[in-house]
């Protein structure tokens, strides 16, 4: 009998989702803050993202350098209640809150 398994892929992303530093989840959320609708539908750069990342840690004095796991940030967002879409092509995130969410507490995951 195998003692070691496969992970699943939910175990993945959250396994993934541990390796993403703080300053770049904190960098995306005040660029949700600012860039939004009052429908939480709204776009991110990739640019403005890294460079907001790029301040957050030269003030923590931190590394700048970004290693490409922690822009794998899509699955925290969806676990929290967005619909997170990524345009390759033109390099953003499209983020529009889950109205399928009927979690009332932001800081709980949305069930799935």
């Amino acid at each position: 009998m195998r003692k070691v398994n496969a992970i699943i892929p939910e175990e993945f992303f959250i396994k993934r989702a541990e390796e993403v530093a703080d300053e770049m989840i904190v960098a995306m959320n005040e660029l949700l803050v600012e860039n939004l609708n009052s429908d939480c539908v709204g776009t991110v750069t990739l640019s403005d993202l890294l460079d907001r990342f790029r301040k957050l840690r030269e003030d923590r004095e931190k590394s700048t350098r970004v290693n490409t796991r922690w822009l794998d940030i899509e699955p925290i967002y969806r676990k929290k209640g967005w619909i997170v879409k990524t345009d390759k092509a033109r390099i953003l995130f499209h983020f529009e809150r889950d109205n399928d969410c009927q979690n009332s507490n932001r800081n709980e995951d949305c069930s799935e």
